[in-house]
């Protein structure tokens, strides 16, 4: 059992949770959801000691799991009870292969070679990533990632599954059947603590708490969330970037053979695909970060141009929001397009816009991960480049946040504008004005 008890924790002067009061029993399946930045993500750390052991700050009250204070107890001791996969896998991981990944955790906890083997083979074929198991993972996409993530956690069979953002970037099929997994060994005794922010894929939950600046606002039955709307975007125009016959591939890997498509301003195209179909490499190949092998890409009249070349005109919005963070302040970072491309822009009119204009002396990487991924939008968006190049922009974002982003976008393609947008988000899908799938 899991129990919480006047719990509170701060990074600096302000709570990221006040006052935490729960109990969790044995094999609950409880989903936590709230707005970006309402304590999810520090409540989910605080469940194996990460809180305050790795993350330091200021502490009141207690966390209880399994008998023992997490808080007081050692992070190694507290992992063989509490798996957790992170926001960001990457953050994960330790090896530079995917088998040497997963065997990683049981090898910590003394599996012989047989029992490891076991492991190993099952939650490959369990996971459906058996076709990945010698591949490098720098190679991988970013939900292939988060898939490996997962497997090198559920590996050694924790009591306690806590899953951060799990399905923010992996593709329908492999949402499908990690939930069909959940419920499997939910149903052999395993504690599941889902945090999510696309509600519609933890349908499986038995309980929701809701966060909201840091205390508990609801703790029931999970909510029906409805559908967000946005207005349609408007009709496209001339061509923006157009890609002929083109070829690339990592190594023995081929991704793309003699591939040709066309994109035109007025469009938000959505990329659509399984984890490793290309989607990523398909935005790096427009933005200049990797060249063709053979084929030409045409971006704004130039031909296979460098990246240096599209600053400003193009923008690109990583998958892990984290690539992007580099300066002192969200305000720096905002700016930091602007002073290198000689552009003048209202940094405050898009700080709000993006609800982070409290946030602009913070340093931005201690900011949760929805609101670091609307900082990143904020740095490229504040340029408005004629091309605007997203690979899962929802990441962390709630619903009402992802509406307001589907009506800017929207907003921005209708003044003449291209945005190309990797996702497996079907709300920002269904505000597309043409599908692409790869």
């Amino acid at each position: 059992m899991i129990e919480i008890r006047n719990f509170s924790f701060g990074y600096g002067n302000e709570k990221a949770l006040d006052g935490i009061n729960l109990k969790i029993e044995d094999g609950e399946f409880v989903l936590i959801t709230g707005p970006s930045g309402c304590g999810k993500t520090t409540l989910a750390r605080s469940l194996n000691g990460l809180v305050p052991n790795f993350y330091g700050g200021r502490l009141e009250g207690s966390v209880i799991v399994d008998g023992r204070d997490a808080s007081k107890t050692s992070t190694k001791e507290m992992a063989k009870t509490v798996g957790m996969v992170f926001q960001d896998p990457e953050s994960m991981f330790v090896s530079d292969d995917v088998e040497g990944e997963i065997c990683f955790a049981p090898s910590c906890f003394g599996y012989g070679p047989d029992k490891l083997k076991r492991s190993v083979e099952k939650i490959l074929k369990e996971l459906g990533i058996e076709g990945l198991r010698k591949r490098s993972i720098h190679e991988l996409s970013g939900g292939e990632k988060q898939k490996v993530a997962i497997a090198s956690v559920l590996v050694v069979k924790p009591k306690v599954l806590v899953l951060d953002e799990p399905f923010s970037e992996i593709d329908h099929e492999s949402a499908e059947n990690l939930i069909a997994f959940l419920k499997k060994i939910n149903r052999e005794g395993v504690t599941i603590i889902l945090i999510e922010q696309r509600t519609e894929k933890a349908e499986c939950a038995q309980r929701e708490i809701v966060l909201e600046k840091g205390k508990v606002v609801y703790d029931g039955p999970p909510k029906k969330n409805g559908r967000p709307m946005v207005k349609s975007a408007a009709k496209s125009g001339d061509i923006l970037v157009m890609l002929d016959r083109v070829s690339f591939g990592y190594e023995k890997n081929i991704v793309f053979e003699k591939f040709s498509e066309e994109f035109k301003e007025g469009e938000l195209v959505v990329l659509e695909g399984p984890n490793g179909s290309g989607k990523t490499t398909l935005l790096k190949l427009v933005m200049g970060l990797l060249k063709p092998v053979s084929g030409t890409i045409n971006v704004g009249g130039l031909e296979n141009p460098p990246v240096e070349k599209l600053a400003g005109e193009v923008g690109y919005v990583f998958q892990n929001p984290d690539n992007h963070l580099f300066a002192e302040t969200v305000e720096e970072e905002v700016d930091f397009i602007l002073k290198n491309t000689g552009k003048k822009e209202n940094i405050d009119e898009i700080l709000k816009k993006f609800k982070i204009e409290n946030y602009k002396k913070a340093y931005p990487r201690y900011l949760s991960g929805g609101e670091k991924q609307r900082v990143a939008l904020a740095s490229i968006l504040v340029a408005r480049p004629k091309v605007l190049l997203l690979d899962e922009p929802t990441r962390g974002m709630d619903h009402e946040l992802k509406r307001e982003l589907g009506e800017y976008l929207t907003d921005y393609v209708g003044q003449g504008n291209l945005v190309v947008m990797a996702t497996h988000d079907d709300f920002m899908a269904s505000c597309a004005t043409r599908r692409v799938r790869l």
